[in-house]
């Protein structure tokens, strides 16, 4: 049976919890983040709704907007983690690192554009026939 239990909230809102001299921490949860794409006239505008603890809050941004890790993975329609991973391996451009990172919407529709021409080529590229890499580098004297 643990001694006193000391609850504290820091200053990211995370839950410390004492048990006998011992902190734990409990993360807070992830606010849910939907996105609604709405075209209007020329320029695409993009409608977040962010839901945290039964709350809605929503921001209409345009292309130079700043989004957050949660909102460009809705954005995107992927988990955070691979935004996360896009943005390690220099895929998707950010401003930042880790959680804290901060993706423009017209990243995020470059991003999204890229992947697409991708798959188009793999697509394309489908039922030929592939060559050892060994045998390519012998052809052309490498």
């Amino acid at each position: 049976m643990p001694a006193a239990l000391d609850q504290r909230a820091d200053s990211c809102g995370a839950r410390r919890e004492c048990y006998a001299g011992r902190m734990a921490t409990r993360a807070r949860p992830v606010p849910k983040v939907r996105v609604h794409r709405v075209i209007t006239s020329r320029v695409g505008r993009v409608t977040l709704v962010r839901e945290v603890n039964g709350r809605r809050m929503e921001r209409e941004v345009g292309r130079r907007a700043w989004l957050s890790v949660e909102e460009a993975a809705a954005l995107l329609e992927r988990p955070p983690a691979a935004v996360l991973e896009a943005i390690r391996a220099g895929f998707l451009r950010a401003r930042g690192t880790g959680r804290r990172a901060r993706i423009t919407v017209a990243a995020c529709e470059r991003f999204r554009a890229e992947e697409v021409a991708d798959w188009a080529l793999v697509r394309a590229r489908r039922g030929q026939r592939t060559y050892p890499a060994a045998q390519v580098h012998a052809e052309l004297g490498i």
